[in-house]
């Protein structure tokens, strides 16, 4: 089991990970890069390709005498949901998926937002340098406390520096595509 954008390993335990121990199966909840612990403990900062920090998880579950390996399952909640299903479609040994996502369009969510079309929104933030794109962000950060916490959460996530921070600069992005 493991979190998203930025819930923790411990906050699993109520999620369900107590629920399903009580009913006879090992539950492990992890950080990967970019959440919490992984982030706060190691300095890992958040990568894409999910399947590269499943699939550590699955040897180290697999070296368990207790663990049935092929019965391995994997649990994503919120923006987890996405990195659970990824890690599935490309780690072969997971037997089942549970991908509890409130996020259906990260886009939406993100540029969807900024006060221009969201295809000129994404080409500006690919581009090396966008003042409106920065404007406008930092408008909508010192207006909204969620939408502020929300850039601050995202820049701590991924180390970058900037809300507006080249999106291939995160690691493994190349892999992820």
């Amino acid at each position: 089991m493991h979190n998203g954008f930025d819930g923790s390993a411990e906050e699993m335990h109520y999620f369900g990970a107590a629920a399903a121990q009580e009913r006879g199966y090992y539950v492990l909840s992890f950080d990967g890069p970019g959440q919490p612990a992984a982030r706060h403990r190691d300095g890992l900062v958040f990568r894409p390709n999910w399947e590269h920090v499943v699939t550590p998880v699955i040897d180290w579950l697999r070296e368990r005498p207790e663990v049935d390996e092929s019965r391995i399952a994997i649990l994503g909640a919120s923006m987890g949901g996405y990195l659970a299903a990824r890690a599935a479609a490309l780690e072969p040994r997971l037997a089942a998926l549970m991908a509890v996502d409130g996020v259906y369009d990260l886009g939406e969510i993100s540029v969807g937002n900024l006060p221009m079309p969201r295809e000129e929104a994404e080409e500006l933030l690919r581009a090396d340098s966008a003042p409106e794109v920065d404007a406008a962000i930092d408008a909508m950060m010192a207006s909204n406390a969620t939408v502020r916490w929300g850039v601050n959460q995202g820049m701590l996530a991924t180390g970058l520096d900037s809300p507006t921070s080249v999106p291939g600069q995160l690691p493994g992005l190349h892999a992820a595509a």
